[in-house]
């Protein structure tokens, strides 16, 4: 993939759905008190930053080990995982100076909780309890791990 490619079909879609995001903190504001307010609008968000996550962790293991699965998250998480330190990497959240580790504890066997929401949600949304997953704090962090 060329810096071009790159920069017209994965980040500026990173960048509006990052857009979609601040936009709700208008309504919402970034506290871990409201981590568990959930709302349709984050629903939609979870789904699309999760698919566009499997997407680009896709693209990923395509590049780092090109003979290796890529079926799942299990699978990126084989290749993944042991790459240059990906699980430890911090994302610093600008508005509050507060550091967040998307992936970490990330094995092939325990994938990171917003992703396990962002499968509940896709699944079975209609299940009331996983309505409640697709709330401020799984969406961020997905965010955050797809930056």
């Amino acid at each position: 993939m060329t810096i071009q490619e790159y920069n017209t079909n994965i980040w500026m879609f990173y960048l509006q759905l990052e857009n979609d995001f601040y936009n709700t903190l208008g309504f919402v504001e970034f506290s871990e008190d409201n981590f568990s307010t959930y709302s349709k609008e984050y629903a939609k968000q979870l789904l699309a930053i999760g698919s566009e996550v499997d997407i680009v962790c896709k693209e990923l293991c395509k590049n780092i080990a090109p003979n290796q699965p890529r079926n799942n998250i299990s699978t990126y998480a084989e290749v993944l995982c042991n790459y240059e330190n990906f699980t430890s990497e911090k994302v610093i959240y600008e508005y509050t100076g507060e550091e967040f580790e998307p992936f970490r504890g990330w094995t092939s066997n325990d994938s990171p909780r917003w992703w396990r929401a962002y499968n509940s949600v896709k699944h079975d949304r209609l299940d009331s309890d996983n309505q409640k997953k697709a709330n401020l704090e799984n969406v961020f962090n997905a965010l955050a791990g797809l930056y």
